[in-house]
């Protein structure tokens, strides 16, 4: 098995110290690389890694281990796994963090040959001796459609034990070739999106445009120190509704990109090829689109392809829109474990994406629309039937 190596360059006059590598896929037929070894340069387009899937942060991280590992053996060319775990899994009891689990996690994609990415989820996550150590307990309150208990995200005490697990794992992993990529979290509710309680909630809690923002440079700068090797990622989605925090989310991705670009990669998780969404009025969607020259991006599926059609979309327009933002920096593309699971959806995908990947993402448009399979609105809204 060729080993990940580790590699130093720059992007956009800034050093880049991240993580790619060499994975040899074995086919019926021969060994392919799927993760390339070209540095990521000044001026040069990333390269497109492939086709990622995630693990199930709500289940026991054995049995997402199971499920993955049937993704890798289905869909050799699988290029990645989003191992995202909860706080409560991680760390259950004050004195017991869950190594072996996760160094298993982490040992299955070396086994296999696809990048790891890491997530560590708290909010609604959190394990009880948290709170039992002082930490402000709030709600039940709703994010993203869920309800339920949370640490105040700029509590004193939340911010020290959770920065002490995020230091723990860089203590671990930063130096860790089977590590590609550490998504930034701790101002998080439901899970690794930044879906957040309307703001007239938070109102009890003191909460002001300025607190969330400092609270959120605290963490994009500790992931930034601890993880000094590893290609870091913020998960953009919109944030507290009430127009004062609106710019939020931008201003966030800013300060991130500006202070680490190099090492900054942005994903969103409501990518779907109902139709063109250069034409939908979607803010993460712009935030992406204004950043793709200076940040790697990549996506996640909004929905399923096997259990959400209509939600979904085609392939090819979801190819396209994920080309569109992404331009020349598009560097992976994430499935649910349930869509991803047989692989042959992972696998038309990657037929797709390389069908026209050498063309523009305007030549693209027209060859979509030459074979009838460019759709420029669609009536479909959240709550409709999904298949």
């Amino acid at each position: 098995m060729q080993k990940y190596k580790q590699f130093f360059t720059s992007l956009y006059g800034l050093t880049l110290c991240a993580m790619l590598a060499f994975v040899n896929i074995q086919t019926a037929t021969a060994q392919k690389k799927k993760i390339s070894d070209a540095p990521i340069q000044v001026g040069k387009s990333v390269k497109f890694i492939g086709q990622f899937t995630k693990s199930g942060s709500k289940k026991p991280m054995a049995t997402s281990q199971k499920d993955n590992e049937a993704v890798f053996k289905a869909y050799p060319a699988t290029a990645g796994l989003m191992m995202a775990v909860q706080w409560k899994q991680f760390h259950p009891e004050k004195n017991f963090i869950d190594w072996e689990s996760i160094e298993k996690y982490i040992a299955l994609c070396e086994k296999y040959n696809v990048a790891c990415c890491f997530a560590l989820f708290p909010g609604f996550n959190t394990p009880d001796w948290v709170y039992d150590e002082g930490v402000q307990k709030i709600g039940p309150i709703k994010a993203g459609g869920q309800k339920d208990f949370t640490p105040l995200p700029w509590d004193p005490k939340f911010m020290e034990l959770f920065a002490q697990d995020v230091r723990a794992f860089a203590e671990r992993y930063n130096n860790d070739p089977r590590v590609f990529e550490v998504q930034i979290t701790g101002h998080h509710y439901l899970h690794g999106e930044m879906h957040a309680p309307a703001a007239a909630e938070m109102q009890q809690y003191g909460i002001t445009p300025q607190i969330v923002l400092n609270n959120w440079k605290y963490w994009i700068d500790l992931y930034g120190e601890v993880f000094s090797n590893k290609l870091l990622k913020i998960v953009v989605s919109q944030m507290y509704a009430g127009a004062e925090y609106a710019d939020l989310p931008e201003q966030v991705i800013d300060y991130f990109v500006t202070k680490y670009q190099g090492r900054a990669t942005l994903q969103n998780h409501q990518l779907n090829g109902r139709s063109d969404i250069e034409f939908s009025n979607n803010p993460p969607f712009k935030i992406l689109k204004k950043y793709s020259d200076r940040a790697a991006i990549s996506f996640e599926m909004v929905g399923s392809f096997t259990t959400q059609p209509l939600r979904q979309g085609s392939i090819e327009m979801t190819v396209y829109n994920a080309r569109w933002i992404g331009g020349n920096h598009l560097l992976y593309l994430q499935h649910w474990n349930e869509s991803a699971n047989g692989g042959k959806i992972m696998a038309e995908m990657d037929k797709v994406y390389r069908k026209y990947e050498n063309m523009t993402v305007e030549e693209m448009k027209a060859a979509l629309k030459a074979e009838g399979k460019y759709v420029e609105t669609s009536k479909w809204k959240e709550g409709d039937p999904v298949k």
